[in-house]
């Protein structure tokens, strides 16, 4: 691995031009290690390579790839496979964004499939339980949009997919049977459950709803026991829209179909939780899945950023940020330097200030061009204190349910795609005669009333007495901080991206454009690299702090201590990221590392709990295609597993492998 990371490193200085960097990330402590190198990185000279958050996923993608499908094709089956096997992620139930780029260039497309409102719709954000009044945050069915995930990958396919008719037969329709085929098998044969889909936070809102105790309650104990579950009730939704189409999804009245059916009958069935909803039949028919024109930037001359427009607000945040940072010489002030932290988080809280105020749906919003322009850029520049942090932005929340694909085939097309169900389990329901999770994406939108603590807010954004950009309206799809992008250099897409983990996505994917470009490092190193995010996602331990709304975000362990020093120097109200639910401690008070965590948790303790991102790239020099899983993703795996093990005895032995392998780019293709 050492021999091939020195030949990327060549290639991308070749790429740029310029000369040794003085860079100071290190390799974090899972980079090298034995279950991350045999799983999570991956390399083809002629094949395709694939990077997402779940291995039997990654293998169902592979699969297409291998019988000849393109990257369109092997990402739409890795989406429908992840709905299976990784299901408090992403799935049929929920929504997202894709970026492709054919191999020459020629076609640049972007495909919003996010949920969008129903028509009678009324913002609620929190399910009254029983007569307790907990409120079950991001609960229940008033907070489900209409999934529009079977619509998007339609709309993929039928526009870009290309499975050999000599394998498949004639047409779109042929294709859309074959990529459902491996979720379908995953589902009727067993799938190995993720530690995240028995977390204790899901076991407290599944309870609610008896179809999806029946369908998820036992996923637990199947985790504990390192058995396979079957999800035969989702096998039969896939086969339903195997045989039937996508109509299937959205057509209450197709003869022979019944998922469009069950879903009206559950949303307008009585509640006894305060959560009830309202969907008409043309809430499904009128759904569609939109292409949308590319939010596009260069960057540093030949590199072209490519990413998602609203309703997404990441493509427009990171071209912003930079088109910000290409005034300054982030490769001469030195990898994680001060410098280049305290500059990437001036330019991320600038990029946010918009965000919040401008962006939404753009059928309610239009968004204007001149955000992403260089001339904005450079006026927004002028705002930044070399010497001083500014209070830009306030702090957001959003995705937590979501997984990332990264696919780029042996022709060269690539494909970024984000997907979310919004909360880990989404809003916890299931239709009655159905088998996959329902989003709660509704919740993404700006309330018209301050939230009930301690539910996190922020102020609305107020743009010429139209009310917020983001605020609830129906038929409406609410902003969302997924981020997949693509980055280009010369022709060949060296960068193909996105994350994980709500709104920390934007400055983890953001970083990863800079690592490869500004210093460098070939995806994997670009990928594991320290992160900062200023924007506030991370706890302060003084519950009277104010700092909330402005503090920077730091894998603080991973940081120098001059760094940290002089980053409070500037004013920046420094937090640690590092794996806080796992005995990983702050700082003290003087602003540095203060890590005493239980033993076994040193490496893991390294890195931030929320983000990760995998990615996949082609280098310009060599060809090889490169894919590769977040370490950080093993980092909690093992965390966990420690955790685990000094406070309570009880892990499996093997446990530490069985995740990590959850977590895995799928291997190259012949």
């Amino acid at each position: 691995m050492k021999a091939q990371w020195m030949t990327v490193a060549v290639a991308l200085a070749v790429m740029t031009g310029v000369g040794t960097s003085p860079a100071r990330a290190a390799e974090g402590s899972f980079f090298n290690d034995a279950d991350y190198r045999a799983s999570g990185r991956v390399d083809s000279k002629s094949g395709g390579v694939i990077a997402a958050g779940n291995r039997e996923a990654a293998l169902a993608g592979l699969k297409i790839l291998n019988a000849g499908g393109n990257a369109v094709d092997a990402a739409a089956a890795t989406l429908f496979a992840v709905g299976v096997a990784q299901f408090e992620s992403c799935g049929i139930g929920g929504g997202g964004f894709m970026v492709y780029r054919s191999a020459d260039g020629q076609v640049v497309d972007t495909i919003d499939f996010r949920e969008w409102s129903p028509k009678t719709y009324t913002f609620s954000d929190t399910a009254k339980v029983g007569e307790t009044g907990l409120a079950a945050w991001g609960t229940g069915h008033n907070v489900v949009g209409i999934p529009g995930a079977v619509a998007g990958m339609a709309l993929a396919l039928e526009k870009h997919g290309s499975m050999p008719k000599k394998v498949f037969g004639e047409g779109w329709k042929q294709n859309w049977k074959a990529v459902l085929q491996p979720a379908i098998d995953l589902a009727t044969n067993g799938f190995t459950v993720s530690g995240a889909s028995q977390a204790p936070a899901q076991a407290l809102r599944v309870p609610f709803f008896t179809t999806t105790l029946a369908v998820y309650g036992g996923a637990p104990e199947l985790y504990a026991n390192r058995e396979k579950m079957r999800n035969l009730p989702l096998a039969g939704d896939m086969l339903e829209l195997q045989t039937l189409g996508p109509d299937a999804f959205y057509n209450p009245f197709l003869p022979g179909g019944t998922i469009a059916a069950d879903l009206l009958v559950e949303m307008n069935r009585p509640s006894p939780y305060s959560d009830q909803a309202t969907w008409e039949p043309s809430d499904l028919t009128d759904y569609r899945a939109i292409s949308r024109p590319a939010v596009r930037t260069r960057y540093r001359g030949t590199n072209e950023y490519i990413g998602m427009g609203a309703p997404s607000s990441a493509g427009t945040a990171i071209a912003q940020v930079l088109n910000i940072l290409e005034g300054y010489d982030l490769r001469a002030m030195g990898q994680s330097s001060a410098d280049h932290v305290h500059f990437f988080a001036e330019a991320m809280k600038l990029a946010w200030r918009d965000r919040a105020k401008y962006l939404g749906d753009p059928a309610f919003t239009p968004v204007s061009d001149l955000l992403t322009s260089k001339e904005y850029a450079n006026s927004l520049r002028e705002q930044i204190d070399p010497a001083k942090a500014h209070a830009f932005a306030a702090p957001s929340s959003d995705e937590g349910g979501t997984h990332n694909i990264a696919v780029i085939d042996k022709a060269g097309n690539a494909v970024a795609l984000n997907c979310s169900i919004e909360w880990p389990m989404g809003s916890a329901v299931t239709a009655a005669g159905t088998g996959f999770l329902l989003n709660s994406q509704l919740t993404d939108f700006e309330p018209p009333t301050t939230r009930p603590d301690p539910i996190p807010t922020t102020a609305p954004a107020w743009d010429e007495g139209r009310g917020p950009a983001n605020g609830w309206a129906p038929r409406k799809r609410p902003r969302s901080s997924m981020s997949p992008s693509i980055v280009v250099h010369k022709g060949v897409p060296v960068l193909v991206t996105g994350g994980v983990g709500g709104p920390s996505i934007i400055g983890a994917t953001a970083g990863a454009v800079i690592n490869v470009v500004d210093f460098r490092q070939d995806i994997a190193h670009a990928i594991d690299a320290e992160r900062s995010d200023p924007r506030g996602y991370c706890p302060d331990p003084d519950p009277n702090s104010a700092n909330d709304e402005v503090q920077l975000c730091l894998e603080t362990t991973r940081f120098d201590n001059d760094v940290l020093t002089a980053l409070k120097g500037r004013e920046h109200a420094v937090q640690s990221t590092n794996n806080f639910g796992l005995g990983c401690a702050g700082l003290a008070g003087d602003g540095l590392p203060d890590l005493n965590p239980d033993p076994g948790l040193q490496a893991e303790c390294e890195y931030a709990a929320g983000t990760v991102t995998h990615a996949a790239g082609i280098n310009p020099v060599s060809g090889l295609r490169d894919a590769a899983a977040d370490p950080r993703a093993f980092a909690f795996a093992a965390g966990k597993t420690a955790s685990q093990q000094t406070r309570a005895g009880t892990a499996n032995p093997g446990d530490l492998t069985a995740l990590a392998a959850v977590f895995q780019a799928a291997p190259a293709s012949p």
